[in-house]
């Protein structure tokens, strides 16, 4: 597995990651007719655009010239915490072989490096992979909700009040 930065022109491969993870993931959340009309168009354009813009930090995993994994966030300029853990998505057939560890940590380090201590992530509170984060060392934080599909959907917080301990 070779793990890195990610290139402007990964923008599909991770699209695809993005939106194949969100299928397999989140269909115990979402309506399968929502899950399919997910756009891997859409989602190239947006992240080609973080990319480009270098205000959000991306690496992937790539095994057999194939990316497999992405994490992505930013620094914060105002607020409790210092920076924001945007996304981590490992395709599913790769989960559970230590490649969102080891994205987690790169991101943490580039964090870090810049000068980050405090981090904050959302996620779905029905997320069945919600135990990663508490294994990272995130503590459950608060909770708000918000409109998918005519629908109340939960999202928690996990934080990192020390990111020096990674």
């Amino acid at each position: 597995m070779l793990y890195r930065r990610a290139l402007p022109e990964e923008s599909r491969s991770i699209a695809e990651v993005v939106v194949n993870t969100w299928k397999w993931s989140y269909r115990n959340i979402f309506s399968s007719s929502y899950l399919e009309n997910l756009s891997y168009e859409e989602h190239e354009a947006a992240i080609s655009r973080q990319i480009e813009k270098k205000n959000d930090i991306f690496f992937t995993a790539v095994y057999n010239e194939r990316v497999v994994g992405m994490v992505s966030g930013r620094i914060i300029e105002e607020g409790e915490y210092d920076c924001e853990l945007d996304a981590i998505y490992i395709l599913p057939e790769f989960q559970h072989r230590g490649t969102g560890k080891i994205l987690f940590s790169m991101i943490t380090d580039e964090f870090r490096e810049s000068g980050a201590d405090t981090m904050i992530l959302w996620t779905f509170k029905e997320n069945r992979e919600r135990g990663f984060y508490r294994k990272m060392g995130g503590r459950t934080g608060s909770e708000k909700v918000i409109s998918i599909e005519n629908r109340d959907i939960v999202h928690v917080s996990y934080t990192w009040r020390d990111l020096t301990l990674f």
